[in-house]
C-alpha cells in the first residue's frame, strides 16, 4: 500500500481552490500514468487530498500534483519509490 496526495495552499482565500493528484508508475523506464483524482474548495484558502492505495509490486511510483488557486498553477512531483 502507498499512501498518494498532497496540498494548495493560496496566499489569500479565493473563489476556487483545488489539486489534481497523479499517481505514476515507471513501465519499462518511463512514466506511465496509473491513476488520478482532483479535489477542489470554494472560497478557500487551502485543499488537501489523501489516498491510500492498494497497487502492485515490483514498481517505481511518483506522485505529480497539479496546484491550482483561481488561474495561478504550478506543479510538484515526489522521488521515485520501489513497492
Amino acid at each position: 500500500k502507498i499512501t498518494a496526495g498532497g496540498n494548495t495552499t493560496a496566499q489569500k482565500v479565493v473563489s476556487e481552490v483545488s489539486i489534481n493528484v497523479n499517481v505514476e508508475r515507471k513501465v519499462n523506464g518511463a512514466w506511465e500514468h496509473y491513476t488520478s483524482w482532483t479535489s477542489t474548495k470554494n472560497n478557500a484558502i487551502a485543499v488537501t487530498s489523501y489516498k491510500t492505495l492498494t497497487v502492485p509490486k515490483g514498481y517505481y511510483y511518483r506522485v505529480k500534483c497539479v496546484h491550482y488557486a483561481n488561474s495561478d498553477v504550478s506543479s510538484s512531483y515526489t522521488n521515485g519509490i520501489y513497492i
